[in-house]
């Protein structure tokens, strides 16, 4: 103290001169933490461009502009596509009232029954083509359409199926769609995911008849210009063991007319048992078919909605 009091002036000079250090001190502090920001920065930014650098495409406006016209042309052929498709469902308005569809229920049922007297089909007892239970009901307002698109579906099956000349139909189940129950969508989902777009409807379909005309059935039920698919059949036939072989015939028997012969066998001319009095051995089976069937539908593909979702051009940086 007695120092600074005799030697004012040296001890302004270095009282400035410290305050003076500490300044430069805390600026050079705070610039070199400045720095180092930037340069954090400025490398991250060099990582940056050279990461998109090495993407393929680089997005740039000349690469954006043919990635547009890619995603447009594949949009149009998924519009083309989706055409196509709607042309193999039946043609069925969207919207369906539980009214209307109960009363298309019955127009089909008494059509099919007509049909099948025309062609002398039997039919199941009670027969009403699955929809038992919308006899006397409606359905809900959510699944009127999806079932009056099965509904026409299934009067194409059985209009094949009995134009065929079959004798009998023995049975015909159809699955409930899901939405019957309460148990799902409302509707398809507005961007459907890919295990959402086919939804698939199965019925459960026997007959009889003879096998030609059994043949024809399935043969018109795999030319469905809808979406029908046999999933699984079988066959069985009514004679499932083969003719007896004749008591006491010879195959190594003279046929001169003697003993064991062809005489013994067939008949004499004078008499007896004639060829027209032979037992049928072949030709008069039937034939009884049971298929598993599954119909398809599929969800909207929302189209005009993706195509207005555009990939916006990049920033400049």
């Amino acid at each position: 103290m007695n120092w600074i009091k005799q030697n004012p002036f040296v001890s302004g000079v270095a009282g400035v001169a410290l305050v003076l250090i500490l300044s430069l001190g805390y600026l050079l502090f705070s610039s070199w933490s400045f720095y180092s920001e930037q340069e954090e920065a400025y490398l991250s930014k060099v990582r940056e461009l050279h990461k998109l650098q090495e993407e393929s495409p680089y997005p740039s406006e000349e690469n954006l502009k043919a990635i547009r016209v890619n995603v447009d042309e594949y949009l149009s052929a998924l519009k083309q596509a989706e055409s196509n498709f709607r042309k193999l469902l039946p043609p069925v308005p969207e919207k369906v009232t539980p009214q209307e569809f109960q009363d298309e229920l019955r127009k089909v049922v008494s059509l099919v029954a007509a049909k099948a007297k025309e062609n002398k089909v039997e039919l199941p007892a009670d027969f009403y083509l699955g929809f038992e239970k919308y006899r006397s009901g409606l359905p809900s307002n959510e699944s009127a359409a999806p079932m009056a698109r099965q509904l026409e579906s299934i009067h194409w099956i059985f209009t094949k199926v009995l134009e065929s000349g079959i004798a009998k139909v023995n049975s015909f189940t159809r699955a409930p769609l899901p939405i019957e129950d309460d148990k799902a969508y409302p509707g398809f989902p507005k961007n459907p995911k890919p295990e959402e777009i086919l939804r698939v409807n199965r019925l459960n379909l026997s007959v009889s008849g003879d096998q030609i005309r059994v043949r024809k059935a399935v043969n018109e039920l795999v030319a469905c210009p809808q979406f029908l698919i046999i999933r699984a059949m079988d066959f069985q036939n009514s004679a499932p063991k083969g003719p007896p072989k004749v008591a006491g015939s010879d195959a190594g028997a003279s046929a001169s007319g003697s003993s064991g012969g062809l005489a013994d066998l067939f008949g004499s001319s004078k008499g007896g048992k004639g060829v027209s009095d032979l037992p049928i051995l072949l030709g008069r089976e039937t034939v009884t078919c049971r298929m598993n069937l599954e119909l398809l539908d599929f969800a909207p593909l929302n189209l005009d909605g993706a195509a207005a979702d555009k990939t916006e051009t990049p920033k400049k940086k």
